[in-house]
């Protein structure tokens, strides 16, 4: 029978590619961790992420550690501005690390502009790397544009001239902004409603309140 649920339903785990830490939710246990990527400088546009490689053993044992026993269904988001080599870089990452406690075809990853709502409905979504600010709009679980802007030159002014040219384009002026809380930074504080790590992961909001009470 054709499962209808949605891969952040289908997945026992949620991982969120941060620019400090890899940040996990295990649905089965409603637990929070993180991995954090706590050695080496800060790089003016080089993502943190890029320490899995570095020290890649050191990283697939943190993995390990944090999942546990048992095979599992991992949903990796990633950078909106990820390229094409570090979002399979990423996926080599998981399955090394977790081999066979890797369901077979369990692994999928979105962008952190799709994992901001959920899998209907239309919104967009503001995130930041190292490298950029992403306004993207989001429609129906997929990004249908978006637009990369440099973090370390671009002021909000930027950001709210994007934001409203994406209202224009989908013709609702008060289209709904979300950015993620684990991100958050000031030019991106205030432009709509922040999402807490475990409203992103549940997408429940009963849920999600519960986790962080």
């Amino acid at each position: 029978m054709w499962d209808k649920r949605t891969p952040l339903q289908k997945a026992d785990v949620f991982i969120w590619t941060g620019e400090d830490a890899l940040r996990i939710w295990d649905r089965r246990r409603g637990q929070e961790q993180e991995i954090p990527f706590d050695h080496g400088q800060k790089v003016p546009y080089v993502p943190r992420f890029h320490l899995l490689w570095e020290d890649p053993k050191h990283y697939q044992e943190a993995l390990r550690r944090a999942l546990g026993r048992g095979k599992k269904r991992i949903l990796l988001a990633a950078p909106d501005d990820a390229t094409f080599i570090e979002r399979t870089a990423l996926e080599d990452f998981i399955c090394v690390s977790l081999g066979r406690r890797l369901r077979r075809g369990g692994l999928t990853i979105c962008s952190h502009s799709v994992s901001l709502g959920k899998p209907s409905g239309q919104y967009i979504a503001a995130t930041r790397t190292a490298r950029c600010y992403c306004v993207a709009l989001v429609k129906d679980g997929a990004v249908v544009d978006s637009q990369l802007l440099d973090a370390h030159r671009s002021e909000r002014g930027a950001l709210e001239w994007e934001i409203r040219d994406f209202r224009d384009q989908a013709g609702e002026p008060g289209l709904k902004v979300r950015y993620p809380e684990t991100e958050e930074d000031w030019t991106l504080m205030g432009l709509g409603k922040s999402v807490s790590f475990a409203r992103i992961a549940t997408m429940d909001k009963k849920k999600a309140a519960a986790a962080v009470s």
